[in-house]
């Protein structure tokens, strides 16, 4: 998993962003969080996480000098800032600090899916990660092997049972596995990659009904009735907001 440090003066906005962002679905982890931008440059100088969360107006130190000391420090991370202020000098400055996302306050759900999504994809390439070497951090071989199969063949029909055979584990054991590396059940991890696939397809402008099929939903409704329970808008509603 990738690492993130997230810093804002406000508490409950603090809690707000660790509590709601669905980090490990999209391979990330909060290593620290804080109030204090001071206490977070030390942290960050220390942790030298992958990604930065900051706001802009703190006091001691604002988001953008903090984005400024990491950059003169030469740390090799990513910078999303999340704040209330839409003014033009904020963004130019952000973009010559090279961040990654200026976010603004409040924040919508699905924007923060899609941010988080785009984030770990470009982490990815950015580490030189790819399918064969993405899993290295599972010890299990017959796990890693399984979960490689499962982000390869999403679109197939999928049973633990079945896959347990295939790749030799028992299912008892399976089940534990990811809970230990992924915190989750099997269906809940199908189906993660599978609404994941849906809404990437549909932003690539495939339409509904075949994306349903591409990522292994043989009923339409059913598909349908999952993305809405996933995302909390249907298919057509979020095509429409992209």
């Amino acid at each position: 998993m990738f690492t993130v440090v997230v810093v804002d003066d406000e508490y409950w906005a603090l809690q707000g962003i660790i509590n709601t962002f669905k980090w490990q679905r999209y391979g990330l982890k909060v290593i620290f969080n804080t109030c204090d931008p001071l206490e977070a440059w030390e942290k960050i100088q220390e942790l030298k996480p992958d990604v930065v969360f900051t706001d802009i107006m703190m006091p001691n130190m604002t988001g953008l000098e903090l984005a400024e000391n990491i950059r003169n420090a030469n740390i090799d991370c990513e910078l999303v800032i999340l704040t209330g202020y839409s003014e033009f000098e904020y963004a130019k400055q952000a973009i010559s600090l090279r961040v990654f996302e200026y976010f603004l306050k409040p924040i919508d759900p699905n924007a923060t899916d899609k941010l988080l999504s785009n984030l770990y994809e470009h982490l990815k390439r950015k580490n030189g990660i790819n399918s064969e070497n993405e899993f290295s951090f599972i010890e299990n071989k017959q796990f890693q092997e399984m979960v490689q199969y499962i982000n390869q063949n999403y679109g197939e029909m999928l049973h633990i049972t079945k896959l347990c055979k295939k790749f030799y584990i028992d299912v008892s054991y399976c089940n534990k596995l990811f809970h230990q590396y992924f915190k989750k059940t099997f269906t809940e991890y199908v189906t993660d990659i599978r609404m994941n696939k849906a809404k990437e397809f549909i932003s690539k402008g495939f339409s509904i009904k075949d994306v349903g099929g591409r990522v292994g939903y043989t009923d339409y409704n059913y598909f349908l009735k999952a993305f809405k329970k996933y995302y909390g808008v249907s298919p057509s509603e979020y095509k429409k907001g992209i």
